[in-house]
């Protein structure tokens, strides 16, 4: 849902609304992507542009008349935050270095 979406990421997709054109979809993909990606909170989109504008490309394909914050909420709600996931590989690695004995060995 939309809720998920931070204030500053759903103010830029309001003020992207107007120019808003699912029919070209390349340049309605870039413009997610460029959306997902500028911005303190970012989402964990393919690291290759080429490849992450394709995966939202995919998304947009079967959701033509979502709005561009509709857009937004669907591509978070398939690839997550970049920063929730970096935050769960630390405590990953914090856990798994706090199981040995002697950090050394």
């Amino acid at each position: 849902s939309s809720d998920d979406i931070p204030p500053v990421l759903a103010k830029e997709a309001a003020k992207l609304e107007s120019s808003w054109d699912t029919s070209d979809r390349k340049n309605a993909a870039q413009t997610i992507v460029d959306l997902c990606t500028t911005h303190e909170v970012t989402v964990d989109l393919p690291q290759d542009e080429k490849k992450a504008r394709k995966a939202v490309g995919k998304i947009l394909l079967s959701n033509m008349d979502a709005t561009c914050a509709e857009m937004l909420a669907l591509v978070v709600k398939e690839f997550g935050w970049a920063s929730v996931k970096e935050d769960a590989k630390a405590r990953q690695k914090s856990a798994l270095a706090g199981g040995c004995t002697v950090a050394e060995n």
